[in-house]
């Protein structure tokens, strides 16, 4: 079941990363896919109005967690001190940077901006290609200068992990294990860290580790169950890193990825205390129903550590006192600032979840729902009838989709608003579904969401009645990473024609989607127009999703 879980001083190196303080001057996405900041659907392709502004507020959510901005407001560097969240810091040239995520390679930029000649040495695992991929997509301002201390090794292609990313780990694991009492130690991580700092325990092998992510993954299962698995299989996660680098001090910095920010969980929780036994490995994979696909290696490991932490009563958790973790920057973040945007173009907008999860195929059912509850309260509004229709789609989000009461309240609000002052309606999303991948296709979450929504736009009957009296809605789903499942797509756009154009060019939505093969359908429809190809972002704060509304009033003749 989809839910919706609602939550209510730096001198820079280069003149252009002062820009990204300033959103209206920042060379970004927003700015090259939005030339205006008025709305403006005296068009008569109002659609495409729609997807450009649907792209701009995704974009605008994107800016808001660019990891320059995020680590330059969490430290503060003054007379040889540095301040992180209250805590004081001597730096004298004591200073190691170690990194893995997606993000990081722009968090040691800003560090190294910060501290400069403070920072002795530092190890980053990023993933492969991810240089060549900002310098293409115009973001070589996020890279570290060539005078950084920090090597940067890429590894860990398609997000598992491989030789490269266990090279990186190992050169990490030296550093760290050759730290002093004197010393201070800056950890920077982001999502995707978990494959990029693999570290097997003995007797477990890399290709172990490699078949374990790659069979949960299949299986549906989410980060958190995947990296609760993950620490077990490592010596450098689950606090196994903190344990490492003491006595130094460690200052962790987080971009999180996982819903709740649950800290333990990003990138396996490498500087923070585990908690999780080797049961609960078990138990994920057997609900998983993976425990005939897991290595057995792998199972029998779980096994005999469960087996000796019972003869042995229990297992202290790694203490991490030594160690400051703290979460920098997060989706809600992206969401409030997507928001502001929407309204700075003139929609009506309201953030109804920053925890979205489920299958992604059956959140973008959701959505399609959810306009046209939308729609339903909007005509209510304008032949001031009692909304019969719309009470029933509310009470459908509620038993059959889990959406809270409060949800549709604010869904309601925001309606009134947009008929008050004749706006179209922004409603948006945020968190990180799955997908239990059964075909053999190319595509990931946010391009499978968007094709469910699209074909669910064709069948809905509530929604359908006002597309064909006029209302025109855009759907779109992305990664903030810019990195859709191992394609080049951030995500894509659903529209109501959408699958009628496609069957008219002989392109079967439903076989596209039932063998998890949306890449392929959006590449093969009007020439992958309705693909988000953003290139890499340098930063992952998980998923965001617009949905837009426009009703047939505000649509000038």
């Amino acid at each position: 079941m989809a839910t919706l879980r609602f939550i209510s001083g730096i001198h820079l190196r280069r003149t252009a990363l002062n820009d990204l303080f300033s959103y209206r001057n920042m060379t970004s996405m927003s700015r090259n896919l939005s030339t205006s900041n008025k709305l403006n659907m005296d068009t008569s392709r109002p659609t495409d109005k729609l997807k450009q502004d649907a792209k701009s507020i995704f974009a605008a959510g994107v800016d808001a967690v660019l990891p320059h901005r995020m680590v330059a407001k969490a430290l503060c560097y003054h007379g040889n001190c540095l301040t992180v969240s209250g805590k004081q810091y001597k730096v004298d040239h004591n200073v190691s940077v170690v990194g893995f995520g997606k993000a990081v390679i722009g968090m040691v930029g800003a560090v190294d901006d910060i501290l400069g000649e403070h920072v002795q040495r530092g190890i980053a695992s990023v993933p492969f290609g991810i240089q060549d991929a900002l310098r293409k997509a115009g973001r070589s301002y996020l890279l570290p200068s060539d005078a950084s201390k920090v090597s940067i090794l890429e590894g860990a292609k398609n997000n598992l992990p491989d030789e490269d990313s266990q090279r990186a780990a190992e050169r990490i694991t030296e550093l760290t294990q050759g730290l002093g009492e004197g010393d201070v130690l800056i950890v920077l991580v982001s999502g995707g860290g978990s494959a990029l700092l693999p570290a097997p325990t003995p007797p477990i092998a890399l290709q172990d580790i490699y078949e374990v992510s790659r069979t949960l993954a299949r299986h549906g299962s989410t980060i958190a169950e995947l990296n609760t698995v993950r620490k077990h299989l490592s010596l450098l996660k689950g606090g196994g890193l903190a344990k490492l680098a003491y006595p130094a001090q460690v200052i962790s910095l987080i971009l999180s990825d996982i819903i709740g920010n649950q800290l333990d969980m990003i990138a396996s929780g490498p500087t923070i205390r585990d908690d999780t036994t080797p049961q609960d490995c078990l138990d994920i994979i057997s609900h998983l129903g993976a425990t005939d696909s897991v290595p057995t290696s792998a199972l029998n490991f779980f096994q005999e550590k469960v087996d000796t932490e019972t003869a042995n009563e229990t297992t202290e958790p790694t203490a991490c006192d030594h160690v400051l973790n703290v979460c920098i920057g997060h989706n809600q973040m992206a969401a409030e600032q997507a928001k502001k945007h929407a309204e700075d173009l003139g929609y009506a907008a309201v953030l109804l979840s920053t925890e979205l999860s489920g299958e992604a195929r059956k959140v973008g059912e959701l959505f399609v729902v959810i306009a046209a509850y939308a729609c339903e309260l909007y005509n209510a509004r304008q032949s001031t009838c009692e909304d019969h229709n719309a009470s029933k789609l509310g009470q459908d989000l509620v038993t059959l989709h889990g959406l809270k009461v409060q949800t549709l309240e604010e869904i309601r609000t925001v309606v009134g608003t947009a008929y008050e002052n004749k706006a179209p309606i922004c409603l948006i999303g945020a968190g990180e579904t799955t997908v239990t991948v059964t075909g053999k296709g190319k595509g990931g979450r946010n391009q499978e969401m968007s094709l469910a929504a699209a074909m669910a736009m064709k069948t809905q009957s509530d929604l359908n009645r006002f597309l064909h009296g006029g209302y025109h809605v855009v759907f779109l789903s992305a990664g903030t990473d810019g990195q859709d499942g191992p394609t080049d797509a951030a995500g894509a756009l659903a529209h109501p024609s959408q699958v009628t154009l496609a069957s008219q060019s002989g392109i079967d939505a439903e076989s596209f989607l039932r063998n998890n093969n949306s890449y392929s359908f959006y590449s093969r429809l009007n020439d992958g127009t309705d693909l988000l190809k953003t290139g890499l972002t340098g930063t992952n704060v998980m998923d965001i999703q617009v949905l837009l509304v426009l009703p047939p009033d505000q649509i000038k003749k």
